[in-house]
């Protein structure tokens, strides 16, 4: 299978704080995974705005993602003449390019992000209750 990492996601994987379904999908060695240039673009405004902080430089927090053998993907064309046909369920820019991604590219994106899966196939949501308290950061939200 095909995996694009939602940023929710992503981040998680990048702070070690992901689920354990996330896990045992991006070691699955039938998985390919992909991190898309969506996902750096928003925690590079995120973190311009002082919003995020994900305690590294970007380089860096992808240069990590590429030596674990992740594969990048770009935006292309195609992925944005996707939103135009992309229902409007969730209003997130960042997502509804992701999905339109994961459609074009026949993947599957995974998030934590319950409306997300109302797109269908594409998608791949994680319930785990670790992954609903996640924050933007990728940073536990759960009270103790």
């Amino acid at each position: 299978m095909r995996l694009l990492l939602d940023t929710n996601v992503a981040l998680a994987i990048g702070n070690g704080t992901e689920p354990a379904s996330v896990t045992r999908l991006v070691d699955d060695p039938k998985n390919e995974c992909y991190l898309s240039a969506v996902v750096l673009w928003e925690i590079a405004i995120k973190a311009g705005i002082g919003k995020l902080n994900i305690g590294m430089e970007l380089t860096e927090f992808a240069d990590e993602f590429a030596a674990h053998n992740y594969q990048t993907l770009d935006v292309q064309p195609k992925h944005v003449f996707g939103l135009s046909t992309l229902p409007t369920i969730h209003k997130d820019p960042f997502d509804r390019l992701l999905i339109a991604q994961a459609q074009r590219e026949n993947m599957t994106l995974v998030t934590t992000d319950a409306l997300l899966a109302q797109y269908g196939s594409a998608v791949r949501h994680i319930a785990d209750r670790a992954a609903q308290n996640l924050d933007t950061s990728g940073r536990s939200t759960a009270q103790p």
